[in-house]
């Protein structure tokens, strides 16, 4: 299990058992108390330890694809023995928004997890240019222009960090041109190594919208047709 509280992802139940001893395949638990278990053939669960994680909360965004705000925790797990891998199940403020796979962890590894829509965010995008057709007088060109904004509001009653992605092209031939237009900074490009991949971190205040741009122009030969995007 896994709940989100303010600043810390944590499990739900208290631990019940100790690392006894540790191997680097096998950890053996001690319980701390007597544990009844039922009898019978179905599966049971036991809570063998319990694990805080400092995280910072964000709210994420892709408005091209999907105006949705989706809320992300991460942080970095840290302890003696790894957490083998499989499902959990999500709580946000005391309710259960859901499971998710956790991929096995080790100290010092990153986690990540999303707890669902975040309802509180409203983004919207707003495409201030839009053009294609040819250029040029003796070597044409066709050309497409895209600029977009994102506006991002927060309809909480307090400070919300928000996360936005967006993707400009990336050439794969030399007959293809690619170069942005208007993207505001600061922003992170190529992010997790994506080729394109451009993100911004913004706080933005209760009640208040913060926008972003991010633009780009694509030429190709007289002859040529455009990519679709």
């Amino acid at each position: 299990m896994a709940e989100m509280e303010a600043q810390s992802f944590k499990s739900a139940k208290r631990p019940v058992a100790v690392v006894e001893r540790q191997s680097s395949f096998t950890q053996s638990y001690r319980l701390s108390e007597p544990v009844v278990i039922p009898s019978g053939s179905s599966g049971q669960r036991l809570t063998v330890a319990q694990h805080q994680i400092p995280v910072e909360v964000a709210t994420w965004t892709t408005p091209v694809a999907d105006t949705t705000g989706y809320l992300h925790a991460t942080g970095t797990f840290n302890a003696d023995a790894p957490v083998p891998a499989g499902r959990v199940t999500l709580y946000r403020d005391g309710q259960s928004v859901g499971e998710s796979q956790l991929n096995d962890l080790v100290n010092g590894e990153e986690i990540a997890l999303g707890f669902g829509v975040d309802e509180g965010i409203r983004v919207a995008v707003v495409n201030e240019l839009e053009r294609t057709g040819e250029e040029g007088i003796w070597n044409s060109e066709n050309v497409q222009r895209r600029q977009n904004r994102f506006e991002i509001t927060n309809h909480h009653a307090k400070a919300v960090q928000i996360r936005i992605f967006d993707r400009l092209p990336v050439s794969q031939e030399d007959v293809l041109k690619v170069k942005p237009l208007d993207v505001s900074e600061p922003v992170e490009r190529d992010v997790d190594d994506k080729k394109g991949v451009l993100a911004w971190d913004r706080k933005v205040p209760a009640g208040e919208t913060v926008s972003v741009k991010s633009g780009f122009e694509i030429r190709v030969p007289e002859g040529t047709t455009l990519p679709r995007l």
